[in-house]
C-alpha cells in the first residue's frame, strides 16, 4: 500500500460528504479545502499565515516544482522568502485585481489549460476550485477571486468588432494581403501585444469587413457632398493589368471623392456611352443630382463629343476639358518641334547612358557628391507625362560639371569609347555637338513656363478660375521678344508660338473665363469686352438654375465690374479679397462679405469647379495598386470597393491632418504674368554659369 503523504499531518479528515466530495481543515487557520496534495501544500506554504516557518521549510521545494504554483510564488520561494502572499482581504478589490494584472505575463504558459484549471474560478459544487466555499458574502468572492494571478485575456464582443475594423482600415489603405496576419511574427505580435484578441481571416477581410468600411466610407462622401455648395464630375477610361477596360468617377465637393467604378464590359466606349455613364451617376442619388454643375474630362475627341450629349441631357451641366492636360499636350508639341525633339533626344540619349551602365551610375554619383550638397544622376523622361521632359534637361544642367568630369574619369574609359557620342555631346567635341549646352539651356527655358502651369493646375483644390492667369504666364514666358532674344530662329519661333495659341484656346473655354471673371482675385482684368460678353452668358445660364432673376444679376454684374456700389465700391472688400483665407479660397470672399448679392450663388458654384481631372487620375493609381500583377484575378467589384475605400480614407485622413491648401506648392498670385520678364533676364545676364545658377536657385 502506498505510503500517506506527509502534508495530511497538517490537516484534518472531515470524510466524504454527500455527492462523494471529500475535504479537509487546515490545523493552523481552519481553511477549508477539498482534497488535493497539491493545493494543500501550496496552501501551508504560500498562503497560510500561522503555519510554523519549520513546516514551510518541509513542503516548500515540492511547491516550487508544482506547475499549480506561479512564476511570482516560485521566484519567492525559491529567493528563501517564507512571508505569505495570501491578499488582506480588508484590501479594496480595485487593488486585488491591479496585482493580479502585473501577473498576467508570468502565468501566459497556464492560459492554453482549460479554464477551469487556469482561472481557477469555475465552481465545483458550490465552492471555487481552489476549494474555498462560495457561500460568502460577493465582496469576499471578488476579492477571492481578485488573488489569481492567471486570468486570460478576455476580448468582448464590442471590442472584437472594433480591433477587425482597426485591422481591416490598416490592410486596406497599406495595399496588404489580406493573409498579412498568417505571417508567423504578425501573429506573435498580435499575441504578445493582445492575446485575447485573434485577427479576421481573409474572408472576413474581403466580404463583411470590406462591405462595413465601404458603408462608413460612402456615409463620409455623402456628408461632404451635402456641406458642399457644389460638385463637379470627374470620369476618365483606364485599363488595369488585366487589360480591363474600367470608367472610373471621381466628384469633387470640397475635397476629392473617389465615387464609382464602372466594371469592364462588352460596350465599347464610345460618346454615347461615357455621356450614358455620366448621366446615370448624376441621376443615381438626388443629393448628388442636384449638386452637380460641371463635369471635367480630359480632351480626347471621345469625352468632347459626350459634352455635347451631356449638355443636352443636362442643360444645367457645363462640361470642359482638363487643364493640366492641356499643358501637357502642349508640352507634346514642343517636342514634335524639330529643333527641340533633337535636343531632348539627345539629352535622352545621355541620360539613359548613366541609367544603363551601372558601373557610370555610381562614378557618376561620387562625381555630383563632390560637387553638390548630395549624390545625384540623370533623370530619364517619361513617354506619357511629356512635361517630365523638362526636368530630365533641368537635371543635365544642374550636374553639368560632374557629367564633364564622369566622362573623362579613366575608370569608365571603356564605356565611354564605346559611346563616343556621349562624350562628344558632354565635351562639346565636334560641330554637330558645339552648342550642346547651350541648346539644353534655351530649350529647357522654353519648357519651363509649360512645366510651372501642370504643377499650379494639377491640385486638387485649384478652381478653374486660375487658368486664365496661367495663360497670362506662359504667354509672358513665352512671345516673340522672348524667343528672340532665347536666339530661337524665326520658323522655330512661330512654330512654338502657333501651337502656344492653339492650346490656349482649347483650354480657355466659356465656363473658364465665367470662372476668371467672378474670382475677386482677378476681377477679370485680362478679359476684353466681347470675353466679359462670354462669361456674362455663362453667369446667367448657371444662375437659371438657382432661380436668380436675370436683370439683377446683369445689375450686379456692372458694379462688381466697376466697383460701384454700396458694397462693391467698398476698398475694405477688396482689401479683404487679398488675405490669405480668401485669396486661397476666393469662394470664400462671396459666402462671407458678399452672401446676399445676387451674384453670390452663381460666383461661388463658378468658383467651386476644378481646373483639372488630375483627381480621377489618382483614382486610377489607387485602383492599380489594389489588382496588381500579384491581385491580377481579384474581382473588378471587389477591386473597386477596396480603391474607393482606399483613396477615401486616405483623402479623410489628410483632411484632418492638415489644411487643403497646402498641397499647392506655391500661391497662384506668385506666379509672373508681365510680358518679358523672363527676355529681359535672359539679355541682362552676361555670365552664362551665373544665369544657371539662378535658374537652378529657382527650381529649387
Amino acid at each position: 500500500m502506498k505510503p500517506r503523504d506527509g502534508i495530511w499531518s497538517e490537516w484534518t479528515d472531515e470524510g466524504a460528504r454527500a455527492g462523494g466530495k471529500r475535504f479537509v481543515v487546515c490545523l493552523h487557520c481552519s481553511q477549508r479545502l477539498q482534497v488535493n496534495a497539491s493545493r494543500m501544500k501550496q496552501h501551508i506554504v504560500v498562503h497560510c499565515k500561522r503555519a510554523p516557518e519549520d513546516v514551510k521549510e518541509k513542503f516548500k521545494e515540492v511547491v516550487c516544482s508544482q506547475s499549480i504554483a506561479t512564476s511570482k510564488q516560485k521566484a519567492r520561494l525559491s529567493a528563501g522568502s517564507a512571508k505569505p502572499i495570501r491578499p488582506d482581504l480588508n484590501q479594496s478589490t480595485s487593488m486585488r485585481q491591479e496585482e493580479s494584472s502585473t501577473d498576467v505575463e508570468d502565468d501566459r504558459s497556464q492560459s492554453s489549460q482549460p479554464s477551469s484549471q487556469a482561472s481557477g474560478t469555475s465552481k465545483r459544487g458550490g465552492e471555487t476550485s481552489d476549494g474555498v466555499e462560495d457561500n460568502g458574502p460577493p465582496a469576499k468572492k471578488a476579492l477571492v477571486q481578485g488573488t489569481l494571478r492567471n486570468f486570460p485575456d478576455v476580448v468582448s464582443a464590442a471590442e472584437k468588432e472594433k480591433l477587425d475594423l482597426a485591422w481591416a482600415r490598416a490592410v486596406y489603405t497599406s495595399y496588404w494581403p489580406f493573409t498579412a496576419a498568417d505571417n508567423v511574427y504578425v501573429a506573435e505580435f498580435f499575441r504578445l501585444i493582445k492575446p485575447g484578441w485573434t485577427p479576421p481571416s481573409p474572408y472576413e477581410l474581403s466580404t463583411r469587413l470590406l462591405n462595413a468600411i465601404y458603408g462608413e466610407v460612402d456615409q463620409l462622401n455623402q456628408a461632404a457632398i451635402s456641406k458642399a455648395p457644389v460638385v463637379a464630375l470627374m470620369i476618365d477610361g483606364w485599363s488595369d493589368v488585366a487589360r480591363g477596360s474600367v470608367l472610373n468617377v471621381a466628384l469633387f465637393a470640397g475635397i476629392p471623392i473617389f465615387w464609382r467604378s464602372i466594371p469592364p464590359s462588352a460596350d465599347r466606349h464610345d460618346a454615347q456611352m461615357v455621356a450614358g455613364v455620366i448621366c446615370d451617376v448624376i441621376d443615381s442619388s438626388r443629393d448628388v443630382s442636384e449638386k452637380i454643375r460641371a463635369v471635367v474630362t480630359d480632351n480626347a475627341a471621345v469625352m468632347v463629343a459626350a459634352w455635347r450629349e451631356v449638355e443636352r441631357r443636362k442643360p444645367t451641366i457645363k462640361c470642359y476639358g482638363c487643364g493640366a492636360h492641356v499643358f501637357n499636350l502642349l508640352a507634346g508639341d514642343m517636342k514634335k518641334i524639330a529643333y527641340v525633339g533633337g535636343v531632348i533626344e539627345e539629352n535622352r540619349k545621355l541620360a539613359v547612358f548613366f541609367k544603363t551602365h551601372s558601373v557610370c551610375h555610381e562614378v557618376l554619383l561620387q562625381h555630383t557628391g563632390d560637387k553638390n550638397r548630395k549624390p545625384l544622376g540623370t533623370v530619364l523622361s517619361c513617354a506619357t507625362r511629356w512635361s517630365t521632359d523638362y526636368l530630365m534637361l533641368k537635371r543635365n544642367l544642374r550636374i553639368r560639371q560632374a557629367l564633364i568630369g564622369a566622362v573623362t574619369d579613366q575608370r569608365l574609359s571603356r564605356e565611354v569609347k564605346g559611346n563616343a557620342d556621349v562624350r562628344n555631346q558632354v565635351l562639346e567635341v565636334g560641330v554637330e555637338h558645339a552648342t550642346f549646352w547651350a541648346d539644353t539651356q534655351r530649350v529647357a527655358d522654353l519648357l519651363k513656363p509649360i512645366a510651372t502651369a501642370i504643377s499650379f493646375c494639377e491640385g486638387d483644390h485649384t478652381p478653374v478660375s486660375v487658368m486664365p492667369h496661367i495663360w497670362a504666364h506662359v504667354d509672358a514666358e513665352l512671345n516673340e521678344q522672348s524667343l528672340a532674344i532665347a536666339g530661337l530662329e524665326n520658323a522655330t519661333a512661330d512654330e512654338v508660338l502657333e501651337k502656344v495659341k492653339l492650346r490656349m484656346e482649347m483650354s480657355l473655354q466659356p465656363v473658364t473665363v465665367a470662372a476668371y471673371a467672378v474670382d475677386p482675385r482677378f476681377r477679370g482684368k485680362l478679359l476684353g469686352d466681347t470675353e466679359w460678353l462670354t462669361a456674362t452668358s455663362v453667369i446667367l445660364d448657371v444662375g437659371e438654375s438657382y432661380k436668380a432673376s436675370r436683370l439683377d444679376l446683369l445689375g450686379d454684374i456692372a458694379q462688381y465690374r466697376a466697383k460701384s456700389g454700396p458694397v462693391y465700391g467698398n476698398e475694405l472688400l477688396w482689401e479683404a479679397a487679398m488675405s490669405d483665407a480668401c485669396s486661397r479660397n476666393p469662394g470664400l470672399w462671396w459666402q462671407s462679405f458678399v452672401a446676399g448679392r445676387p451674384l453670390s450663388p452663381v460666383a461661388v458654384a463658378l468658383l467651386g469647379f476644378p481646373s483639372s481631372s488630375a483627381t480621377v487620375e489618382r483614382c486610377h493609381k489607387s485602383y492599380g495598386l489594389q489588382k496588381s500583377k500579384i491581385r491580377n484575378r481579384l474581382d473588378p467589384d471587389k477591386a473597386a470597393k477596396l480603391a474607393i475605400v482606399n483613396y477615401n480614407l486616405k483623402v479623410q485622413t489628410k483632411r484632418h491632418s492638415s489644411n487643403a491648401e497646402k498641397a499647392q506648392k506655391s500661391h497662384i498670385l506668385t506666379l509672373n504674368t508681365e510680358r518679358n520678364r523672363h527676355a529681359r533676364r535672359r539679355s541682362e545676364s552676361s555670365d552664362d554659369d551665373d544665369y544657371n545658377d539662378d535658374v537652378e536657385n529657382e527650381d529649387r
